[in-house]
């Protein structure tokens, strides 16, 4: 796979919901989504409601629902703490 992967940890009030290494993530910022590949420049936001998505290292993306939260960049470190994230399983139910 092209592209240098970062480690992405989401967190939930209640689990660690995803910790892996990814090479692209898009999460719902205060004031849009932000885009984060390798290499980001630092920076702590607050997150809304909206679409969580990322593509891991071996190419696989993934789609959720995120509720509100804090996005943290520090080096090729990313950390969404989050009130909660929804699957396409709890979507639908």
């Amino acid at each position: 796979m092209n592209g240098k992967s970062y480690s992405l940890k989401v967190i939930t009030t209640e689990k660690v919901f995803y910790e892996g290494n990814v090479v692209s993530a898009v999460i719902p910022g205060e004031v849009g989504y932000l885009g984060v590949l390798a290499n980001h420049a630092p920076l702590v936001t607050t997150c809304v409601p909206g679409e969580l998505y990322f593509r891991d290292a071996q190419g696989m993306e993934y789609r959720y629902k995120a509720g509100k939260g804090f996005l943290e960049i520090l080096g090729n470190h990313v950390t969404f703490l989050t009130d909660k994230v929804l699957g396409s399983k709890e979507i639908n139910e």
